[in-house]
């Protein structure tokens, strides 16, 4: 425990960018039209011994992870709303999720259906979240939460959740950390172990970045600052349906053409408009939900 009874993360390398995400929620909360409205992220803010100036991140970024997160939670809320009369009800499970409240954002399902909900991340992190984060509170109508702390790049971690129900998959914020033979590994396993049970189909939803950013990352300050590195880039969002038995692209979003951005300052606007004007840039990041 910091001083004045903060807490100071031990983070480095890619878990260290997660800071940057609760930086830009908490911006957003705090803004005169928020977006994602995320008020737990603004607790956080004030909790955190950290020098958040230290990532640089810029405003266009800070939508980019609020824009985001507001169309994970919308995905993530029709498929259980799609579900919430399955007997045995539905299995969230959030790969990579950071400090990230979607399980607090959502909470309302927890009582709305039996709700199996499974936060995973790295060990630094769960017990940074376990400081940070308060757990969702779960009724007694079947719903479960908990975290696992591991790395998503572990052989074969998922093997023991049950594949007894629909199960939504969010992995955010990490594909393009990962090699693409690890995020290809990653989604195959995953979607082949929760196909064997499946009675009703599931999702995969997951974001990454094109391969002009993979090349051009040396301008993006929180990257640099935190000494992570993007790995792997994407441009053909079919091309996913090869990697698992049943995969099926349902729907993909770019960044700068979200109808969201209409909400954002005027100059973040501009930047997006200019963005979406480039060939090689305006889709930079996208976003893709999978059936399976």
């Amino acid at each position: 425990m910091a001083p004045g009874g903060k807490t100071k993360p031990a983070l480095t390398g890619v878990p260290e960018t997660l800071l940057g995400t609760v930086l830009s929620k908490a911006v957003d909360a705090t803004s005169p039209s928020p977006i994602l409205r995320d008020t737990w992220a603004a607790e956080m803010l004030t909790k955190i011994d950290y020098d958040f100036n230290r990532l640089e991140v810029p405003g266009w970024m800070q939508a980019w992870a609020v824009l985001r997160s507001r169309d994970f939670d919308r995905w993530t809320s029709e498929f259980l709303d799609l579900h919430a009369h399955s007997p045995n009800g539905a299995t969230v499970l959030h790969v990579a999720c950071g400090l990230d409240t979607r399980a607090l954002r959502l909470r309302q399902y927890f009582s709305r259906m039996p709700l199996r909900w499974i936060d995973v991340d790295l060990p630094d992190v769960v017990k940074l979240r376990r400081e940070l984060v308060p757990d969702p509170l779960v009724n007694g109508n079947g719903s479960t939460y908990e975290m696992q702390a591991l790395s998503a790049t572990e052989a074969g971690w998922y093997r023991d959740i049950p594949a007894d129900r629909p199960t939504v998959i969010v992995i955010e914020g990490l594909s393009m950390y990962l090699a693409e033979e690890e995020m290809r590994g990653l989604v195959h396993g995953l979607v082949d172990h929760f196909r064997q049970g499946q009675h009703q189909h599931g999702h995969l939803i997951f974001d990454a970045t094109n391969s002009f950013v993979l090349a051009a990352q040396g301008w993006l300050k929180p990257i640099v600052k935190s000494g992570s590195r993007f790995n792997w880039g994407l441009d053909n969002p079919l091309s996913i349906e090869a990697w698992a038995e049943g995969l099926t692209l349902r729907e993909e979003l770019l960044l700068t053409g979200r109808p969201l951005i209409k909400e954002l300052p005027w100059t973040i606007r501009l930047q997006y408009a200019m963005a979406a004007s480039l060939p090689w840039f305006y889709d930079f990041q996208r976003m893709m939900r999978y059936s399976f």
